[in-house]
């Protein structure tokens, strides 16, 4: 058989051995494999991809499908698949089949429906989440008036002579509950969960879990939902969202994650003898389950991705989806090509912090019957071949004049819009009132800036004249420092509603009222501190008199994240935000400059993903990586042992992160974006410095037991350092780092990694 390959292409050894295990079509009705692929950071994932489809032609497989998650990447990869099998004896042997997950779950159900109706109408259109929630609302009217009685009962009695107020807690109460009904019913549409489980009461995580808090809380108690009374009803919420689920398949209701669930209950086939699934860390469990299922219809599936650039949990993604995978074969790429030993150094930082943590863990398989991996397997990024490459503490912001002289650009990545919008500003001397630290929650969901809730966009009051191309401009009113100063030309990645310039001029709709709101707080006494919101803008709270405080509580709660950055720009700004808003606008986002004429790039982490610059420069809103806690480790010791002492428990140090979250993960992926240069922000060089204080002080022939040196991973958590403390993270951390990484007997961490 004739030996097709890339051309110009030399592949290392971790790319040719998952092209090994390509294999001929199943024949006869038996079962293909499941091979799932590592692929950290710039490590050829495309080529490797490209060369597979190759290798599967010469095994005889005559239809491939390559699955990712944006139709973009699905055009892309149509693009290149077909470019790679269009040529010599290739041409017209091979059916390539690129969609994305979607358009693939769509594609069946419409077939599956044609299949037991020919007449069947295929014309529905997607609803929106909002449709849904007023569907829900709808359907459910009464069992939500009835579930609500004892909670409107509770209300009365606390405040009979105040109606007025009653009739907004009211709606509020309904409100909750609905939202809590949509999340339940979503929650089943991303879990591999099957309908008879669902209905089950034993089943674990069939209620959406922040309801179950909410109702066994104060803050449902505060709203009248008693502890005592609804505290054991929470199973309503999936009996309800079972019966939910029922009318919408009977209505034939069509969302993205309708589809996708029904898809995956009716167990589809998606067309093709080989399936080449992308980005396989953002799929939910549903998509999972789906996807592992196709190896019963004769077809092998390459499952490639990485759980360690796993961020969108806020859409269902958990990286122990992709770790729970019956995989028949597991493979690496770890050799990166998209950057040098000095940026590894710096990725395999974040890695080592995250496999130090509690995000970290093993537990028992039993269909192999051993342990394994459940978030991660984890790695270190390897580089192919010495390229040269800057890491710095150093801003590259603040020098953006001279990479202009240079004709390069700057790349700024970070965690939330918000740190975007005060950059930038501030690169135009435009100071924030009250600048707030660009800090993660404790540990967020990430889910900011993301979701896209459907809403309408209406007229901009705030219009300003554009500026003259080379005008130097001055800041506007309240603005430090006031005189005029010259500024970067700025572009916005990302594309589509939910990021770049769409994104931002949709947010923007939101600010006026919301700044509206905010200064009715700071009235007096005397004056109203409540208002009725736009209902086009913000229909969530259409009719209710709402003040700051409550708005922002509801915003949190409701999970209603298309509010969460004009929160933050008003909170942030103050008397000026409007201002602020006016200035963005018209020298960011009305100038439009190019990819080609900015010299800086403003992304979001979330937009990044999958790209890479030159000169990158990481936000400090990331997670802190120097947080420091005591874990304690219980380790079995001999079976012969009483049973008291069947456990041993001993104590080390771990990094502070929650089991879960995408936080570090969106830290590795910003990390991981520069080739060439590397700016690092104080999140990630902090815990750098830590490991060069502690190493010095227990280095010490004499280190003192008074004037102990500050650590930042201790006083994150309100705590003062101890020479016990310093001793333990030393052996437990930064020792073992060390020899990791292989520092020089002596040189500081900051001297190694640095450049």
């Amino acid at each position: 058989m004739m030996s097709h390959q890339l051309p110009g292409i030399d592949l290392t050894r971790e790319q040719t051995d998952i092209l090994d295990t390509c294999q001929p079509p199943p024949t006869n009705g038996s079962k293909g494999q499941l091979v799932r692929v590592t692929a950290a950071a710039g490590t050829g994932k495309t080529t490797t991809l490209l060369s597979l489809a190759l290798r599967a032609v010469e095994k005889g497989h005559t239809h491939i499908t390559y699955l990712t998650f944006t139709k973009a990447a699905a055009l892309d990869g149509t693009k290149r698949l077909s470019k790679t099998l269009a040529t010599g004896s290739l041409a017209g042997r091979v059916i390539v089949d690129a969609r994305t997950l979607h358009s693939c779950a769509s594609q069946a159900l419409n077939q599956h429906r044609r299949n037991k109706d020919p007449n069947v109408d295929l014309g529905q259109r997607i609803w929106s989440d909002k449709k849904v929630k007023k569907w829900i609302s709808e359907t459910l009217q009464a069992e939500i008036d009835s579930f609500l009685e004892p909670c409107f009962s509770e209300l009365q009695r606390r405040n009979s002579n105040k109606m007025k107020n009653n009739q907004a807690v009211f709606e509020t109460a309904r409100q909750r509950v609905e939202f809590y009904l949509f999340k339940t019913l979503n929650n089943f549409c991303t879990k591999s969960m099957s309908r008879q489980d669902f209905g089950k009461r034993t089943t674990f995580g069939r209620v959406y879990y922040p309801a179950m808090k909410f109702h066994r809380s104060e803050k449902g108690d505060k709203l009248g939902f008693s502890a005592k009374v609804y505290g054991n009803r929470i199973d309503w919420y999936a009996d309800m969202a079972c019966i939910l689920w029922d009318k919408a398949v009977e209505q034939d209701i069509r969302t993205f994650n309708f589809i996708m669930k029904r898809t995956q209950l009716l167990c589809l086939e998606v067309p093709g003898t080989i399936l080449l699934i992308d980005e396989s860390q953002d799929m939910d469990g549903c998509q999972v389950n789906w996807v592992a299922d196709q190896v019963k219809y004769s077809k092998h599936a390459y499952v490639v991705g990485d759980a360690a650039q796993s961020i969108y949990g806020f859409r269902g993604a958990k990286p122990e989806f992709l770790m729970d995978l019956a995989n028949d074969q597991e493979k690496m790429l770890t050799e990166s090509w998209r950057f040098g030993p000095a940026i590894a150094k710096i990725a395999n930082l974040v890695l080592f912090a995250k496999e130090e943590s509690d995000q970290t863990s093993q537990i028992y398989d039993k269909r192999r019957r051993c342990m394994k991996w459940k978030n991660w397997s984890p790695y270190r990024v390897k580089t192919g071949k010495d390229m040269s490459a800057v890491v710095t503490d150093e801003s590259l912001l603040s020098n953006w004049e001279t990479y202009r002289e240079r004709s390069e650009q700057i790349t700024f990545i970070a965690r939330q819009n918000k740190t975007l919008f005060v950059h930038a500003l501030q690169l135009m001397g435009f100071t924030p009132k009250s600048d707030e630290d660009e800090k993660p929650s404790a540990q967020s969901d990430n889910r900011n800036d993301d979701e896209d809730d459907d809403f309408d966009i209406l007229d901009d009051n705030y219009d300003t004249p554009p500026a003259q191309e080379n005008e130097t401009h001055r800041p506007a009113a309240g603005a430090q420092p006031d005189q005029p100063i010259s500024f970067p030309r700025m572009h916005i990645n990302g594309y589509g509603e939910n990021s770049g310039r769409k994104a931002w001029l949709s947010m923007f709709k939101l600010v006026g009222a919301i700044y509206d709101l905010f200064k009715l707080q700071q009235g007096n006494n005397e004056s109203s501190t409540t208002m009725r919101l736009p209902p086009l803008l913000f229909p969530e709270f259409a009719g209710r008199d709402i003040d700051w405080k409550s708005f922002c509580e509801d915003v949190q709660e409701r999970e209603m994240n298309k509010y969460s950055v004009p929160i933050a720009v008003v909170k942030a700004y103050q008397d000026h935000t409007m201002s602020a808003v006016q200035r963005f606008k018209r020298d960011v986002i009305e100038r439009n400059y190019s990819v080609e004429d900015a010299d800086i790039i403003l992304t979001t982490c979330h937009a990044a993903k999958g790209m890479e610059w030159q000169h990158v420069q990481v936000a400090d809103d990331f997670v802190k990586l120097a947080d420091y806690v005591i874990h304690n480790d219980e380790k079995p010791t001999p079976t012969f042992q009483p049973a008291s002492k069947k456990m041993k428990t001993t104590q080390k140090w771990k990094f502070g992160f929650a089991s879960w979250g995408d936080d570090v993960n969106l830290a590795y992926v910003a990390c991981t974006r520069a080739k060439q240069t590397l700016s690092l922000p104080p999140c990630v060089l902090n815990s750098i410095r830590d490991f060069d204080t502690i190493f010095a002080w227990n280095n010490d022939d004499n280190p003192p037991d008074v004037d102990l040196p500050h650590v930042h991973g201790l006083a994150h958590r309100d705590r003062t350092a101890t020479p016990e403390n310093l001793k333990e993270i030393g052996s437990s951390l930064v020792h073992k780092y060390r020899v990791e990484v292989q520092v020089p007997n002596g040189l500081p961490l900051t001297e190694y990694l640095l450049t």
